[in-house]
């Protein structure tokens, strides 16, 4: 059975819209996943390598180690980058304004002054803070490649 045919059933019947990226022809033969939707969802994933997000009713699969979709935020000083990078053992953490394109195994081009940070990032890490609910105020987002 094709992976993204057994997945997209899964999502389909508890009501979630499944949107796969760069699945290719991976194929299960006779598959048997138990428990909740998420964890046959995430067992499947596991096997075959892939990560997984739900978004609302919406559940992204893709490979692991690449992009979630085509979608590549651009993050410097000029586009709401606050401070500087800091290098980390995986690579680096940033933080800049609030922007909803910031995603988890998405990919962001990050152009910043620090020496050697400047470059194409995958997202390994993303958490959002919105301190008001004001219009036109923003939160910040700390993003960890």
């Amino acid at each position: 059975m094709n992976v993204s045919d057994l997945l997209d059933s899964l999502c389909q019947q508890n009501g979630y819209t499944f949107q796969p990226n760069l699945l290719g022809g991976l194929t299960e033969s006779n598959p048997y996943y138990a428990g909740s939707v998420f964890a046959q969802i995430a067992a499947i994933c596991l096997s075959h390598r892939l990560e997984f997000q739900p978004v609302g009713k919406i559940i992204h699969v893709w490979p692991a180690g690449k992009t979630r979709d085509a979608v590549m935020p651009k993050i410097s000083a000029e586009n709401g980058l606050i401070g500087y990078p800091i290098h980390n053992a995986n690579g680096l953490t940033f933080q800049t304004q609030y922007s909803p394109l910031l995603a988890f195994g998405r990919s962001v081009s990050l152009d910043t002054s620090l020496p050697g940070a400047s470059g194409l990032y995958l997202l390994t890490g993303v958490e959002h803070f919105l301190s008001s609910w004001v219009q036109g105020e923003t939160g910040t987002v700390s993003v960890t490649q």
